[in-house]
Formats: structure tokens, C-alpha cells, sequence
């Protein structure tokens, strides 16, 4: 179960997600990133806080939230390339979070007013907006495949 776990988070970007399954990654990996926020918060690498245990708790810490920040690329780009659109857009949605958080750009009125919400309002877009219905460039349309339910009865009865 482990395995399938570690294969499931190191998954590669290639394919399509459709939105039932963006919503229900992201839930899934904001309960993943909150769980491990828990553990810092309540202090349990202070369990081993001695010699090299400190050490190897770090960097286990530091491993898991390099996998979760991976996770969140593999599903946007998934969601993006269901859209039909490239892996490439994912740099306007994290640079408009980057440009949120320069201290001299949010001093313009209008960026500080709409910096917050940039990313939400691309989240819920990723979430109502349709996919392309049928195959396109990244792959087959992930709700066809669940549409097509092979027949079972046999055709000489």
C-alpha cells in the first residue's frame, strides 16, 4: 500500500484529469499537506531530537513536501492539459501568486486588491471549466473511458 502510495505522488505529468478527479486530488493532498503542518506544529521530530534521528526526521520532512509541491504539478498540469491547453500555463497561475507576494508590486492599489483572490478564482476556473470532450493532443477524454462500459452479453444468444 506504501508503494502504491509513493507511485501515486511521484506520478509523472502526462495525461488528462477531468474535474470530479482535479477536486478530489486537491482535497486529498491539502489533507496530506495539512496532516504533515500537524506533526510540525506539535512537535513530533522533538520525539527525535537527538543526534542523527534530528537529522534524518528533516530531511524526511523535507523529501515529503518536495513530493507534495511535485503533486501539485502533476494535477494542474493534468487539469490544464484536459483543457486542452500546455503544462506551460501552470507558470501564469504560480507567477501570479509570486508577483502576489512582492511587498513592492502590492503597494499598486489594484494588484494588492486582486493578489489574493488571483489564485482562488484560477482554482474555481480549473474546477467549472469543462474539458475538451474526446481525444486530443495529451490523450483520451478521461470521462469517455468510464462511458464506455464493455458489453457482456454474448452476441450468438
Amino acid at each position: 500500500m506504501l508503494k502504491r502510495f509513493w507511485e501515486w505522488l511521484l506520478q509523472k505529468p502526462y495525461g488528462r484529469l477531468n474535474r470530479k478527479s482535479f477536486l478530489v486530488q486537491v482535497c486529498f493532498v491539502i489533507l496530506l499537506q495539512l496532516t504533515l503542518a500537524l506533526f510540525l506544529v506539535l512537535g513530533v521530530d522533538e520525539l527525535f531530537s537527538f543526534g542523527i534521528f534530528k537529522y534524518t526526521i528533516f530531511f524526511l520532512y523535507f523529501l515529503l513536501w518536495l513530493a507534495i509541491i511535485w503533486r501539485w504539478f502533476v494535477i494542474y498540469v493534468k487539469r490544464l492539459h484536459d483543457l486542452g491547453l500546455s503544462g506551460w500555463w501552470l507558470l501564469v497561475i504560480v507567477g501570479i501568486g509570486v508577483l502576489s507576494s512582492i511587498p513592492d508590486l502590492t503597494s499598486i492599489p489594484f494588484l494588492r486588491a486582486i493578489a489574493p483572490f488571483s489564485t482562488l478564482v484560477l482554482l474555481f476556473l480549473l474546477l467549472l471549466w469543462p474539458g475538451q470532450k474526446g481525444e486530443n493532443r495529451f490523450g483520451p477524454d478521461p470521462l469517455a473511458a468510464k462511458k464506455e462500459k464493455p458489453n457482456k452479453k454474448n452476441k450468438n444468444d
